[in-house]
């Protein structure tokens, strides 16, 4: 359901370029009359609205174990043309706390609450990245992770 929204979304920015197209189109030009120059000016100017965002498949609810904990996928979009971040927010951990990003190991930093799980310098289009979360035994089990996608400035 939450790829029919993504889906929805960019059939919307479509179907406004088009209608846009269409209404510039339908503009009539007069025909300049016997003996005059024809000049004129036509201008068009759109705006596409960034779009940033990533989605779970469920909610990072579950009390979490020592170990590996896996954490499902996460579809990944975001149409900015300079590029996204992907970090992920959670509270402090203990030294040795890593998430899995497609088998890719990410070490947390014990005494941050962020961490950079991905950058690009181009858009990123719906893109499924699984997650998993390794935490060590004095890890805490309920600890709160959100991901968070942003344009890169």
């Amino acid at each position: 359901m939450q790829s029919a929204r993504f889906a929805s979304s960019a059939h919307q920015s479509r179907h406004r370029a088009l209608l846009g197209l269409v209404m510039l189109s339908a503009v009539s030009v007069m025909e300049p009359a016997a003996g005059e120059q024809a000049s004129g000016l036509i201008g068009v100017h759109t705006t596409v609205p960034i779009i940033c965002r990533v989605k779970t498949e469920a909610p990072f609810s579950e009390p979490l174990r020592a170990g590996s904990n896996d954490l499902g996928h996460a579809d990944a979009y975001c149409n900015a043309y300079r590029g996204y971040r992907l970090t992920l927010e959670h509270g402090n951990v203990p030294a040795g706390t890593r998430l899995l990003v497609d088998s890719r190991p990410v070490a947390l930093a014990a005494g941050t609450t962020e961490t950079l799980l991905e950058e690009g310098d181009r858009p990123l289009y719906h893109e499924k990245r699984h997650m998993e979360l390794v935490l060590p035994e004095d890890g805490d089990p309920h600890l709160v992770l959100r991901l968070v996608m942003n344009p890169r400035s």
